[in-house]
């Protein structure tokens, strides 16, 4: 299932024309205020002592943080995905419509600085009478992107995922989005750093519909006769000067800086 793609990043006219576009929606709302949970630094992965990942305060998102990502690309590759969280959100129902979600968040993604290479597609599939688990299906399709950085990504995540499970605090978060017990989606950002400074990072963005799952929070562990996914699992590409070009932008749109959307994992 494709989506309209973009393959450049936008013009300072491009630029200028969306975020006046942008001024015309709904006021921003938060209502989901909670605090993360704390993890403790693993000895196996090189993990940053301050954060080793930020949960979204209001939406299912996780940015995970390998060591050495400098505080300019954390917070970057943070105000980015809340300026897609929140204009996604203005602008389409995620469980009416996921694909026009997905397609509106990759562009205020896109006017933020990131830009999803080769552009983007939803993939989908359905299977029936199955039992699977969160983790195992977020490593497959991370893994299938992240190339020679498969193996400190699938422990950055591994140790990020089994943690938040644990904490019911974090399972409701994630899970609140769910309608009548059939769908629910989330996004999951790894991020490493280059020894150029240059910001190296994936974007897995899930969607499912299941029925008759006898899972827990977020389908972590599914039981289900019927269930539809559809997920999009790409690289992503920073540009530095789109981004500085409209970060003043994006934090008018904000109304605050991108710290105060996330709360730290420890």
């Amino acid at each position: 299932m494709s989506l309209n793609e973009q393959y450049a990043f936008p013009t300072a006219e491009e630029s200028d024309a969306y975020f006046k576009e942008l001024q015309a929606l709904e006021p921003i709302q938060h209502t989901f205020a909670r605090r993360a949970l704390v993890l403790t630094e693993a000895p196996e992965v090189k993990i940053d002592t301050d954060s080793i990942a930020e949960v979204n305060k209001d939406t299912p998102a996780i940015i995970a943080f390998a060591d050495g990502v400098s505080v300019e690309n954390r917070e970057a590759v943070m105000l980015g995905v809340e300026l897609a969280e929140v204009v996604a959100n203005q602008k389409a129902d995620i469980n009416k419509d996921p694909v026009l979600w997905l397609e509106t968040y990759a562009k205020a993604f896109r006017f933020a600085g990131w830009l999803t290479t080769g552009g983007h597609q939803y993939g989908e599939y359905t299977s029936t009478n199955v039992n699977l688990t969160m983790d195992s299906m977020v490593l497959e399709l991370i893994s299938a992107v992240a190339g020679t950085n498969a193996q400190i990504v699938i422990k950055l995540l591994n140790l990020v995922m089994d943690k938040i499970q644990k904490d019911e605090r974090m399972m409701t978060l994630f899970d609140r989005n769910r309608k009548s017990g059939t769908s629910s989606s989330f996004r999951i950002m790894p991020c490493l750093e280059s020894s150029k400074g240059i910001p190296v990072t994936y974007l897995l963005a899930v969607h499912c519909e299941s029925s008759t799952d006898s899972g827990g929070a977020l389908f972590w562990k599914w039981s289900v006769s019927k269930m539809n996914v559809k997920y999009l699992a790409k690289g992503v590409t920073f540009s530095q000067g789109t981004h500085d070009r409209n970060k003043q932008q994006i934090l008018g749109h904000l109304g605050k800086s991108a710290d105060d959307f996330f709360e730290s994992l420890k």
